[in-house]
């Protein structure tokens, strides 16, 4: 029997409306869908802190407050670490000699290949391409082949590692040192405000480590000392060369905002 052309709209039309009704089926129905391993399942929520008493952190001062009290850490480290890093820079990164294109230190001969192993090199260079990979208001946070770090990858303001915050060999997700405590939706270590909060956490942690035998003030020291690395003498208590340690910066943030007290540790020495 043939079909005039009236049949066959009707019958192609039919047609489009089951397909239609099976991929909504498909979408809508439990059953049919195929379950998703663990392993691919992977966490994209932001860490983030709430500003107690809703401080204006665009001031430096309020900002090391807030983080401070936030994350029960001596204000006075973070001002110290933030001026041994970077000599309190705001954001970004420096353009100065100890500042690196951060691609050109794994191409052959790079900086970084010459100081450490292939394969430490290769995970900080991924971290800091994953972290410039989360977009802000639609836009990547910041260009890797741009951005200037140390030669071991440490960026920003606090100099962060990428791995401090990045698990770019496991879950490829944030570490318990992330933080956005400026709340955009990003964790950035080119932003003071997140970057203090990272070193912050870092420093809480290494407190929380060191050895119940040591005193108080010597739990400080040893966190100080263990956010540098490998290199700890001076860092903390300074140099005979005249560089100053977190120690002096310590007191200089205890002369300035005249919170530390005349019982501190810190403002005694």
């Amino acid at each position: 029997m043939k079909l005039g052309a009236p049949e066959w709209v009707m019958m192609i039309v039919i047609a489009l409306v089951i397909y239609q009704v099976k991929i909504w089926h498909d979408r809508n129905d439990p059953s049919s869908r195929e379950a998703v391993p663990a392993s691919a399942v992977r966490t994209t929520s932001v860490p983030s802190t709430l500003n107690p008493n809703r401080r204006d952190i665009s001031d430096d001062r309020e900002l090391i407050r807030a983080v401070g009290e936030t994350y029960d850490v001596p204000a006075g480290i973070l001002y110290g670490i933030w001026r041994k890093e970077s000599d309190g820079l705001r954001s970004g990164w420096g353009t100065g000699a100890g500042w690196y294109r951060a691609p050109e230190l794994v191409a052959p001969g790079g900086r970084c290949l010459r100081e450490y192993n292939a394969a430490r090199c290769d995970r900080w260079w991924r971290g800091l391409q994953a972290i410039c990979s989360q977009r802000r208001n639609g836009v990547p946070i910041c260009d890797p082949n741009e951005v200037r770090t140390s030669y071991a990858y440490a960026m920003g303001p606090m100099q962060v590692l990428p791995t401090v915050i990045m698990d770019v060999d496991g879950s490829n997700g944030w570490t318990a040192n992330a933080a956005d405590f400026d709340q955009d939706g990003v964790v950035d270590p080119h932003s003071l405000p997140d970057a203090m909060a990272i070193a912050a956490l870092e420093i809480r942690h290494r407190f929380d480590r060191a050895s119940s035998s040591l005193s108080t003030y010597d739990r400080w020291i040893f966190a100080a000392n263990g956010y540098y690395g490998s290199q700890s003498a001076g860092y903390y208590e300074g140099t005979t060369a005249g560089r100053r340690g977190i120690q002096d910066y310590w007191q200089q943030w205890c002369a300035m905002t005249g919170s530390c007290g005349t019982t501190s540790a810190v403002a005694a020495r």
